[in-house]
């Protein structure tokens, strides 16, 4: 039932040989301000998106980023790495094969979302098929 809820929120769309699939905001995994350490909110939103990244053989990309407004560039590019690693480490324990998953950080260089709370929501990580 959880597996379809989540199918029935992600949008897909079609084009020839390839389905672009568009996941559900439970795909974006936010963070504390300076931290890379997993939340028990992020977790339940990893535990939640397994379930259909579990049910199909798609490759999963995962970006971590990191806000301007606070550290340097240098340690926002290591930050958004420590963010990436970690959802990636947490979906392999769950049992996603680690073949599936690649993973890129951009550190403060690019913003995941632009909206009038920008710092915060771009202290995150997106999950895509």
């Amino acid at each position: 039932d959880n597996l379809r809820a989540t199918l029935a929120n992600a949008q897909a769309q079609a084009q020839s040989n390839v389905v672009t699939v568009t996941m559900p905001t439970e795909s974006v995994v936010f963070f504390n301000i300076g931290e890379a350490a997993l939340t028990d909110y992020a977790k339940a939103t990893l535990d939640s998106a397994v379930q259909l990244l579990m049910a199909t053989d798609a490759q999963i990309a995962i970006t971590g980023y990191a806000d301007k407004e606070t550290g340097s560039a240098k340690r926002n590019e290591q930050l958004s790495k420590e963010r990436a690693e970690k959802v990636a480490n947490y979906l392999m324990g769950l049992g996603v094969p680690a073949s599936r998953i690649s993973t890129n950080w951009v550190g403060d260089t690019e913003q995941a979302f632009t909206t009038p709370d920008t710092p915060i929501v771009n202290r995150c990580v997106v999950v895509k098929l």
